[in-house]
């Protein structure tokens, strides 16, 4: 979760970036406007574009959030920008979850 005042900018991103939006309302910037996102929305960023996006209002608002280790030789998303777009994500934010349970769980001895 992320409250007011929380805004992050890529002015030339050096990775692609995927973010759900799951509760809550963002702003994002598409096509050098401001644009209201909303939960069911995901924001496509591709690597080496300008991206950017905030909470709207006061929060909180909670976002599913992954970067990729590309280039723009080999990018991970092929859209030219980034692209709001309406998608179901409960799965990709169920796999988030899974990780980040296991990355703060007790290690197993062998």
């Amino acid at each position: 979760m992320i409250r007011a005042p929380y805004r992050m900018v890529r002015l030339r991103s050096v990775h692609s970036h995927l973010v759900a939006s799951v509760e809550g309302r963002g702003r994002t910037l598409i096509g050098g406007k401001g644009v209201d996102w909303k939960p069911g929305q995901v924001l496509l960023a591709p690597v080496g574009m300008h991206h950017a996006f905030e909470v709207d209002g006061s929060g909180p608002w909670s976002i599913a959030w992954v970067f990729f280790h590309d280039r723009e030789s080999a990018p991970a998303l092929r859209c030219r920008q980034p692209e709001l777009i309406n998608a179901d994500a409960s799965d990709f934010v169920a796999v988030l979850q899974m990780l980040i349970r296991e990355a703060a769980g007790a290690a197993e001895r062998r």
